[in-house]
């Protein structure tokens, strides 16, 4: 009677041992998930607002290459415009060379502040770029959406910053072009972060 009793307590430590591990082990479970959840979260929160600030930067941007754009292409064909007329004429004369206009705007403090703050916000975009490289599971594809983004915007400021090499044509090309892969870009995100 007493072997059988100690059998059954025996038994009952085991059980009662085996609930227990058992139980632990759909806690650990549980925080794993939990903290995957939270990272991935967190992960997503991060890569939304990255993708807003490169569509923000890359508007900036936009703006500074669509001046550089009217400046070149009122000097080229002479057409007045209160905006470029500064930078494309003198003395209500057209300057002859479409270089001497862009000089001028190059030259010009406000568009030499606009470029340091692209070349500034470009930088922090890198800074953001890295810390989202190691994607949680689930993130992978979205992660390659935002670096189709993100090299989109890279050129868009390279253009912006340094029209050198280009022709009038081929720099209001490559503008129409990168204008247009930034919103698909935008959009291809969208599908993956709502």
């Amino acid at each position: 009677m007493e072997k059988e009793t100690k059998q059954r307590h025996s038994a009952g430590k085991t059980v009662l041992a085996v609930v227990a591990v058992t139980a632990l082990a759909a806690m650990c479970i549980f925080a794993v998930k939990d903290a995957q959840q939270r990272k991935a979260a967190a992960y997503q929160g991060e890569l939304v607002q990255l993708a807003e600030r490169i569509q923000e930067y890359a508007v900036d941007a936009y703006e500074v290459a669509a001046a550089e754009e009217s400046v070149w292409r009122n000097s080229i064909y002479q057409e007045r415009d209160a905006s470029t007329d500064p930078y494309t004429m003198e003395d209500g004369v057209f300057l002859e060379d479409f270089n001497d206009a862009l000089g001028k705007l190059y030259g010009d403090s406000d568009f030499q502040s606009k470029g340091a703050f692209i070349d500034s916000n470009r930088k922090s975009v890198a800074e953001g770029m890295s810390r989202l490289k190691d994607a949680p599971e689930g993130y992978e594809d979205a992660y390659q959406a935002l670096k189709a983004y993100y090299d989109a915007y890279i050129r868009l400021t390279n253009l912006a910053l340094n029209s050198a090499g280009y022709t009038y044509s081929d720099f209001n090309s490559e503008l129409g072009d990168l204008n247009r892969e930034l919103d698909t870009c935008y959009l291809t995100i969208a599908t993956y972060v709502g």
